[in-house]
């Protein structure tokens, strides 16, 4: 049958799209599981069938994992809600960046369901998407860039004050920054080692500029342009594509390089492991004000805060946990502890706020190559 509408909302179910053709049993399964219990279908576009009686609703009740004492229900959902609007938007990501290589024009539609999607998240909660977007695979790095970029900008032009308008053309820019890495050789996007000269010239060339044939068609607004062609600029007026200084940029033009680059330095690379949030928000503000804005550098960690959701702490004790939730106190925030650095193993899974436990304190952040940590499977 072709799927004309589910009762629920993009981010809620685990399709990429709310329109679709089930083709296959597993399908079926995956809305049961989703407990969505009731849909729209298109008769015109599926193969209709007899109608049936139906002697049982199609979703079933349940059994749900028990959970221990100290788990939070409401920060568990968030997390899920958050990982599953991801997945979607980077497979979403993949086919506009594919089509686009193949020639075909950006597919504007399935861009504003993703921007529909993540700007309706970062309303509800920043913190928790902009910190699950960190966890990235190195073969599927380009297209979650877009997404983790596409979720910071839109989080930051929130915080500054961007109204309804703006904060979508930014998320539609943030999506669409990298576009032009479409064009760009796959040996040289996927490139393990460090680039040659000649390399590195073509891959500057995925920084197109506001005119180009690829955007033509897509009606973008002057926010999400400069989005796309002002990432690699810098205000010392050494970036790229077309070397502009600061007094030529505009803000969110300044404000997509801050992003940019937090993701890029956060995230694993086939050339490079991820670092920990604090330490490349301590790197980046040594580069202001030549090569980032310093004033909007330090709105963006006030934004983030001093320990970002999807940061590693090592506490006094030992124990090692993920920040799910930053808190009131934003020294002490709700992690979710994995690992005992004393014993060098994994430990019972459990949250853990810190504003509860008082002798518990943040010994320091810690990169999850310190301990071998494998953060996607905790997030």
């Amino acid at each position: 049958m072709f799927v004309h509408e589910l009762e629920c909302s993009w981010m809620d179910h685990p399709f990429a799209r709310n329109q679709f053709l089930i083709d296959d049993v597993k399908d079926l399964a995956k809305i049961s599981k989703a407990k969505i219990s009731f849909v729209t279908i298109d008769t015109l576009k599926g193969l209709d069938v007899p109608e049936q009686k139906i002697s049982a609703p199609l979703t079933k009740a349940k059994k749900t994992k028990k959970k221990s004492a100290e788990s939070n229900p409401d920060i568990e959902q968030r997390l899920r809600s958050s990982k599953n609007l991801l997945n979607k938007a980077t497979i979403i990501a993949k086919k506009i960046l594919g089509d686009v290589s193949s020639g075909k024009a950006v597919d504007m539609e399935s861009t504003e369901l993703v921007v529909d999607g993540i700007t309706r998240m970062i309303e509800k909660d920043s913190h928790t998407l902009v910190g699950v977007s960190r966890i990235k695979t190195k073969d599927e790095y380009t297209f979650q860039h877009s997404v983790s970029v596409c979720a910071l900008i839109t989080a930051f032009g929130r915080f500054m004050g961007y109204n309804k308008e703006e904060i979508d053309e930014i998320s539609t820019g943030g999506l669409l920054h990298d576009i032009g890495k479409a064009l760009t050789p796959l040996k040289i996007l996927n490139k393990p080692g460090k680039l040659t000269d000649d390399e590195f010239v073509i891959m500057k060339q995925h920084a197109i500029k506001r005119k180009h044939v690829l955007l033509d068609d897509c009606g973008l607004s002057d926010i999400s342009l400069d989005i796309i062609s002002m990432h690699h600029e810098r205000p010392d007026g050494k970036g790229y594509p077309n070397g502009l200084k600061s007094e030529e940029m505009s803000q969110i033009g300044k404000m997509s390089a801050i992003v940019d680059i937090y993701d890029a330095l956060i995230s694993v690379r086939v050339y490079k492991s991820a670092w920990e949030p604090s330490e490349a928000l301590k790197h980046m503000l040594s580069w202001c004000p030549h090569q980032l804005d310093l004033e909007l550098m330090q709105q963006f960690i006030r934004m983030l805060g001093i320990y970002p959701v999807g940061s590693l702490i090592e506490l006094k004790s030992g124990l090692v946990g993920i920040v799910i939730q930053p808190g009131e106190n934003m020294l002490k925030p709700t992690l979710k502890i994995i690992y005992n650095a004393k014993s060098g193993h994994y430990t019972e899974v459990r949250e853990m706020d810190l504003q509860k436990y008082t002798k518990e304190a943040v010994k320091s952040p810690i990169s999850p190559a310190k301990y071998k940590i494998e953060m996607g499977k905790f997030i």
